[in-house]
């Protein structure tokens, strides 16, 4: 086990995610949340199609 425990330490080590500058890992962390972001968008809107809410006059509640 502690071998084990030596080749990952030694292979992350050597990877190019060591050697990152904070700011680059900072751009590609904001890069992945906003791609996130706007994957969860477009289910969202078609969920809302789906279910017909008129999400334009507040889900129809004003017309009483």
């Amino acid at each position: 086990m502690r071998r084990l425990l030596t080749r990952l330490r030694d292979i992350l080590g050597r990877s190019s995610l060591a050697q990152a500058r904070p700011e680059d890992l900072r751009h590609a962390a904001l890069g992945a949340v906003i791609a996130a972001a706007a994957c969860l968008v477009f289910p969202a809107v078609a969920a809302a199609q789906a279910i017909n809410l008129d999400l334009g006059t507040g889900g129809g509640l004003t017309d009483r």
